[in-house]
């Protein structure tokens, strides 16, 4: 189980990125430059109310659920492996 969960996590990472980051380049290639055209906030307004959903569960999946894990993972990983080389450096 330990073998698939950081490529698991790397793919959902990944997904995430490429959606929130797609969505802003939608955003500034498609949808701003007619705004800015029409002086119109409106329709940059209507794409966020349509990417909001999307755009925030891409960006929670990456720092709420995977951020968190792997900051707790290598967190606690690096903390017991410094007390191990001290308590040996200690013996010696």
């Amino acid at each position: 189980m330990a073998e698939l969960t950081f490529p698991l996590l790397l793919i959902i990472h990944v997904l995430g990125a490429t959606l929130w980051t797609g969505g802003h380049f939608i955003l500034v290639l498609r949808f701003l430059p007619e705004a800015l055209r029409q002086k119109d906030l409106d329709i940059v307004r209507q794409f966020e109310e349509r990417f909001e959903p999307v755009g925030l569960a891409a960006n929670g999946a990456q720092i709420g659920a995977i951020g968190h894990f792997e900051t707790l993972k290598f967190t606690f990983r690096n903390f017991f492996l410094e007390i191990d080389h001290q308590l040996h450096c200690f013996q010696n």
